[in-house]
């Protein structure tokens, strides 16, 4: 009579081994989300078999699709789809937009969504080039992120393309498309025609790649008395270049209080900006006052004093 440890031994002896699930383009689903080639899986101790990279597919969650970095595209459902070119031959994918009436089935091209999972985009720049010109190589080296401009003067400069009309029906597109920030929309005042003429101008600047400098711009004109005037003439055609070598500028004025903040032992106070922006020898007069060794705060205040006493003397 067999044991009860022998008789347990010999039901899982019978029992066949466990397959992990695998989709359709043979990739083990594991529990953490990460995935395996089915290869792998029914042959574990292989050691020819190279894995894939962890970040050879991601979500893309604005779409709820997969982007994998080769350029193939992977539905809600776990299915890769297959992509058709679009009028501008670009290839582009199904999915299923989520409107206030509910699924409004519709299309996002495949280059736009691999960007989005593999190509970081700092400057927040609305166009995906490819970079040799090829419109079906929609492998993640091959993209980046551009301006509409710097778009045009590749296909220009770099492939000797002749602009067509295709070309600029994408950017009359992507134009029309494009949504303003909250908080630079919320400086746009006046009736339609001004409302219109301010958010072509601020998001032509944003195309250009100047959305961080009109952000910087937004939280200036918050403190001013008429934060939408003064932000529309800031951002103006005719006061652009001042206004650039004013956030100019303001950087080097930051970094400027910050070292001196730094030596004097102490935050960035106001009247440390306030000196720099009247011209004070701020650097020397901090230089001077972290030798004493104490009250060095007092004793920069006290320089700074006499040195605007000397210029209105």
């Amino acid at each position: 009579m067999q044991s009860t440890t022998e008789l347990l031994t010999d039901r899982f002896k019978k029992q066949p081994p466990k397959q992990e699930p695998v989709d359709n383009l043979g990739f083990s689903i594991v529990p953490d989300n990460t995935f395996i080639e089915e290869s792998v899986v029914n042959n574990k101790n292989s050691s020819s078999i190279k894995l894939p990279t962890p970040n050879n597919r991601k979500l893309v969650p604005e779409y709820n699709l997969t982007a994998i970095d080769d350029g193939r595209i992977i539905g809600r459902r776990g299915f890769e789809l297959k992509p058709s070119k679009n009028p501008s031959g670009y290839l582009h994918v199904p999915y299923h937009k989520i409107t206030e009436k509910g699924y409004k089935s519709t299309t996002v091209t495949v280059h736009k969504l691999v960007a989005l999972a593999f190509v970081p985009n700092p400057l927040n720049k609305p166009c995906v080039n490819h970079i040799d010109g090829d419109k079906l190589n929609n492998h993640y080296t091959n993209l980046e992120w551009v301006t509409a401009s710097e778009n045009i003067r590749h296909a220009i400069d770099i492939l000797g393309r002749n602009i067509g009309g295709d070309y600029r029906s994408e950017f009359r597109t992507l134009k029309n498309q494009q949504k303003l920030p909250l908080e630079i929309s919320n400086l746009v005042t006046g009736n339609e025609y001004w409302v219109k003429a301010k958010s072509n101008r601020y998001k032509k600047l944003i195309r250009d790649g100047h959305l961080s400098k009109l952000m910087k711009l937004a939280d200036i004109a918050v403190t001013k008395d008429s934060p939408a005037n003064w932000f529309a003439t800031a951002a103006s055609k005719a006061a652009w270049e001042r206004t650039l070598d004013y956030l100019a500028k303001l950087g080097r004025v930051a970094q400027t209080a910050l070292v001196v903040a730094q030596k004097l032992g102490t935050n960035a106070s106001k009247f440390i900006y306030k000196q720099i922006w009247a011209g004070r020898n701020v650097e020397r007069w901090a230089d001077i006052a972290r030798e004493t060794g104490r009250d060095k705060a007092k004793y920069f205040a006290w320089l700074c004093a006499r040195e605007a006493n000397e210029v209105r003397s």
